[in-house]
């Protein structure tokens, strides 16, 4: 479910067992003209928790009215940071700044947050399933294995290329622990059908 306020925020809930109501509300173009601004995002997000839920930002970091504070109160377990456009600029579809630089912003002030992506399919230069979240999972491929490899932060996002990569030998969503000035030796790997300009 994609539960959506036009200015507090949307967010992806995945693993729900039974709709989060209500699934849009506020004044237009979400809800009603003179539609209410509750309940807020965080509510939505305890519901969907209440659940087993997994709660993502979708198409992050617009809108943004609720974000901070939700990534704060440990709401949101992962934010999509490859929707639409470019991650790394300005220039996008919706008034944001750009996705990776606000997620490193949330990163650096130690902030967990996973990396997801999601099409929102909201126009028909969007094609769906252009955007990709990959996940590691620890033994057979189901559902509820992916949704905890989401958790653990065992992801990276793509536009098709599969990528690998390590620190110091430590995989994709564990924790480095790493001394000011320390050096690091980092592997990475990308395997892809077209030439890459650049792997970040």
């Amino acid at each position: 479910e994609e539960t959506r306020h036009g200015w507090l925020g949307h967010s992806i809930l995945l693993g729900i067992r039974k709709l989060v109501y209500p699934l849009t509300w506020g004044g237009p173009s979400e809800g009603v003209p003179g539609g209410f601004d509750h309940p807020p995002m965080a509510t939505q997000a305890d519901a969907a928790h209440a659940q087993g839920a997994l709660v993502t930002a979708a198409h992050f970091p617009w809108p943004k009215g609720e974000l901070a504070v939700d990534i704060a109160l440990g709401k949101l377990d992962a934010v999509d940071v490859l929707t639409w456009g470019d991650a790394f600029s300005s220039k996008n579809v919706m008034p944001a700044p750009p996705a990776a630089e606000t997620w490193y912003r949330f990163l650096n002030c130690g902030f967990d947050l996973p990396a997801t992506a999601g099409t929102d399919k909201m126009y028909n230069t969007q094609v769906s399933g252009s955007v990709r979240v990959f996940a590691r999972l620890d033994g057979p491929l189901r559902y509820d294995a992916w949704l905890e490899a989401i958790r653990g932060g065992r992801t990276f996002v793509s536009t098709a290329p599969l990528l690998e990569f390590s620190v110091d030998g430590a995989g994709v969503g564990e924790t480095l622990e790493a001394k000011r000035g320390e050096r690091v030796r980092v592997r990475a790997v990308s395997r892809s059908r077209i030439p890459i300009e650049r792997l970040e």
